[in-house]
């Protein structure tokens, strides 16, 4: 799951989402070796094993929570940034103050629009969208009209 900071003012419709960018396998290795260093030694900064570092960036563990939280004040620490992804969208609704979020914004396959959907499911923002995007995308159908 990814962890959602939302920004509102009271009544507003617009919400400025601030979420941290998900720790990957790939992700975590390029960064040890960008460190140059040895699993041994990058365990030891986050106080994990060798083995467990190895078995993050192979894929067969995902990372605790407390690893991620270390990895990522590692991370900010040499870059001076934070990890974070910002985005401002638009809800149809009035949003409350206090709101949680149980799912990551991704992008509408039709509208490319960025969506928080209700399931994981769903794809299209829209029964039209969907229907839409089905008939620009036929296969066997030419996509450039003929005169």
């Amino acid at each position: 799951m990814t962890d959602l900071i939302l920004d509102t003012q009271r009544g507003d419709r617009r919400v400025r989402m601030l979420w941290l960018v998900p720790i990957t396998p790939g992700k975590f290795k390029q960064f040890r070796k960008k460190l140059n260093e040895s699993a041994r030694v990058f365990g030891q900064r986050l106080g994990i094993s060798r083995s467990y570092v190895k078995k993050i960036e192979g894929g067969s563990l995902a990372p605790s929570r407390r690893v991620e939280e270390k990895f990522r004040e590692l991370q900010s620490s040499i870059r001076g940034v934070p990890v974070i992804h910002e985005r401002v969208i638009l809800s149809r609704f009035k949003i409350p103050d206090q709101v949680r979020l149980l799912s990551s914004p991704r992008r509408c396959r039709g509208h490319k629009r960025w969506m928080i959907f209700r399931t994981p499911q769903q794809v299209y923002c829209s029964k039209e969208c969907e229907r839409l995007w089905r008939r620009e995308n036929r296969k066997g159908v030419s996509k450039r009209r003929k005169k």
